[in-house]
Protein backbone atom coordinates (compact mmCIF):
# COMPACT_ATOMS: atom_id res chain seq x y z
CA UNK A 1 0.00 0.00 0.00
CA UNK A 2 2.99 2.25 -0.15
CA UNK A 3 4.34 4.46 2.59
CA UNK A 4 0.93 5.77 3.59
CA UNK A 5 -0.74 2.43 4.21
CA UNK A 6 -2.35 0.86 7.23
CA UNK A 7 -1.01 -1.14 10.14
CA UNK A 8 -2.32 -3.38 12.85
CA UNK A 9 -0.31 -1.50 15.48
CA UNK A 10 -2.01 0.69 18.04
CA UNK A 11 0.15 3.81 18.23
CA UNK A 12 3.14 5.35 16.59
CA UNK A 13 6.47 4.68 18.26
CA UNK A 14 9.33 7.11 18.39
CA UNK A 15 10.37 5.66 15.04
CA UNK A 16 8.26 7.57 12.56
CA UNK A 17 6.41 5.34 10.14
CA UNK A 18 6.25 2.29 12.41
CA UNK A 19 3.44 0.90 14.54
CA UNK A 20 3.87 0.16 18.23
CA UNK A 21 4.54 -3.44 17.21
CA UNK A 22 7.47 -2.38 15.03
CA UNK A 23 5.67 -3.00 11.74
CA UNK A 24 6.38 -0.46 9.02
CA UNK A 25 3.24 1.27 7.78
CA UNK A 26 2.33 -0.04 4.37
CA UNK A 27 4.04 -3.40 4.86
CA UNK A 28 1.20 -5.48 6.33
CA UNK A 29 -1.54 -5.02 3.72
CA UNK A 30 -1.77 -4.67 -0.01
CA UNK A 31 -4.45 -2.76 -1.86
CA UNK A 32 -6.44 -4.92 -4.25
CA UNK A 33 -9.02 -2.33 -5.34
CA UNK A 34 -9.79 1.29 -4.52
CA UNK A 35 -13.02 3.07 -5.41
CA UNK A 36 -13.31 6.58 -3.99
CA UNK A 37 -12.66 6.42 -0.25
CA UNK A 38 -13.23 2.64 -0.13
CA UNK A 39 -10.08 0.51 -0.18
CA UNK A 40 -10.17 -3.28 -0.51
CA UNK A 41 -7.09 -4.68 1.23
CA UNK A 42 -5.59 -8.09 1.83
CA UNK A 43 -3.22 -8.92 4.67
CA UNK A 44 0.21 -10.06 3.48
CA UNK A 45 0.78 -12.57 6.31
CA UNK A 46 -1.20 -14.15 9.11
CA UNK A 47 -4.90 -14.31 9.80
CA UNK A 48 -7.49 -11.97 8.31
CA UNK A 49 -7.64 -8.97 10.63
CA UNK A 50 -8.52 -5.39 9.72
CA UNK A 51 -6.09 -2.55 10.31
CA UNK A 52 -6.41 -0.84 13.69
CA UNK A 53 -5.36 2.49 12.23
CA UNK A 54 -4.42 4.18 9.00
CA UNK A 55 -2.30 7.17 8.04
CA UNK A 56 -4.61 8.43 5.33
CA UNK A 57 -5.30 11.80 6.99
CA UNK A 58 -8.95 11.73 5.93
CA UNK A 59 -12.01 9.57 6.47
CA UNK A 60 -11.56 6.19 4.84
CA UNK A 61 -13.34 2.84 4.63
CA UNK A 62 -11.32 -0.36 4.35
CA UNK A 63 -12.74 -3.70 3.26
CA UNK A 64 -10.52 -6.50 4.54
CA UNK A 65 -10.45 -9.54 2.27
CA UNK A 66 -9.82 -13.12 3.36
CA UNK A 67 -6.99 -15.14 1.84
CA UNK A 68 -9.58 -16.56 -0.57
CA UNK A 69 -10.58 -13.03 -1.60
CA UNK A 70 -13.94 -12.65 0.16
CA UNK A 71 -14.89 -9.42 1.98
CA UNK A 72 -14.88 -10.14 5.73
CA UNK A 73 -14.75 -6.75 7.48
CA UNK A 74 -15.83 -3.23 6.56
CA UNK A 75 -13.97 -0.80 8.80
CA UNK A 76 -14.51 2.96 9.10
CA UNK A 77 -11.64 5.31 10.03
CA UNK A 78 -11.78 8.96 11.07
CA UNK A 79 -9.55 11.85 10.02
CA UNK A 80 -7.10 10.98 12.81
CA UNK A 81 -6.62 7.50 11.30
CA UNK A 82 -8.26 5.71 14.21
CA UNK A 83 -10.89 3.04 13.75
CA UNK A 84 -14.45 4.26 14.44
CA UNK A 85 -16.45 1.09 13.80
CA UNK A 86 -16.26 -2.26 12.08
CA UNK A 87 -18.89 -4.38 10.39
CA UNK A 88 -18.15 -8.10 10.56
CA UNK A 89 -19.73 -9.65 7.47
CA UNK A 90 -19.29 -13.30 8.43
CA UNK A 91 -17.58 -15.46 10.99
CA UNK A 92 -18.48 -17.02 14.31
CA UNK A 93 -21.09 -15.34 16.50
CA UNK A 94 -19.71 -13.32 19.41
CA UNK A 95 -21.12 -13.46 22.92
CA UNK A 96 -21.97 -9.94 24.12
CA UNK A 97 -23.67 -9.47 27.49
CA UNK A 98 -24.42 -13.18 27.58
CA UNK A 99 -26.18 -13.20 24.18
CA UNK A 100 -24.92 -14.60 20.89
CA UNK A 101 -24.59 -11.89 18.24
CA UNK A 102 -24.66 -13.43 14.74
CA UNK A 103 -23.08 -11.82 11.69
CA UNK A 104 -23.35 -9.36 10.17
CA UNK A 105 -22.99 -7.09 13.18
CA UNK A 106 -21.25 -3.82 14.04
CA UNK A 107 -18.54 -3.20 16.63
CA UNK A 108 -18.24 0.43 17.74
CA UNK A 109 -14.97 1.99 18.81
CA UNK A 110 -11.25 1.96 18.27
CA UNK A 111 -10.42 -1.30 20.02
CA UNK A 112 -13.40 -3.29 18.74
CA UNK A 113 -15.73 -3.64 21.74
CA UNK A 114 -15.41 -0.58 23.97
CA UNK A 115 -18.27 1.23 22.21
CA UNK A 116 -20.56 -1.79 22.17
CA UNK A 117 -21.78 -4.21 19.55
CA UNK A 118 -24.97 -3.86 17.53
CA UNK A 119 -26.59 -7.00 16.19
CA UNK A 120 -28.66 -5.07 13.63
CA UNK A 121 -27.10 -2.93 10.96
CA UNK A 122 -28.37 0.60 10.41
CA UNK A 123 -29.86 1.45 7.01
CA UNK A 124 -26.65 3.25 5.99
CA UNK A 125 -24.57 0.25 7.06
CA UNK A 126 -26.82 -2.09 5.04
CA UNK A 127 -26.35 0.18 2.01
CA UNK A 128 -22.59 0.11 2.54
CA UNK A 129 -22.61 -3.71 2.68
CA UNK A 130 -24.62 -3.82 -0.56
CA UNK A 131 -22.25 -1.30 -2.20
CA UNK A 132 -19.15 -3.23 -1.10
CA UNK A 133 -20.58 -6.52 -2.38
CA UNK A 134 -21.53 -4.90 -5.70
CA UNK A 135 -18.10 -3.28 -6.15
CA UNK A 136 -16.33 -6.53 -5.35
CA UNK A 137 -18.58 -8.59 -7.63
CA UNK A 138 -17.91 -6.13 -10.49
CA UNK A 139 -14.15 -6.37 -9.85
CA UNK A 140 -14.25 -10.17 -10.11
Amino acid sequence: MGGRGAASGLKYTKHKGYSSYGKKYGSEYQTVLQVGNIKFVKKNEGSTTPPVETRGGHERIYVTLTKKGNPKHITYYGRNGHRLKQIDLFGPAHTVDGKKVPTPHTHLGYMHLEGGTRSKLTSSERKMVENVNRLWKNKK
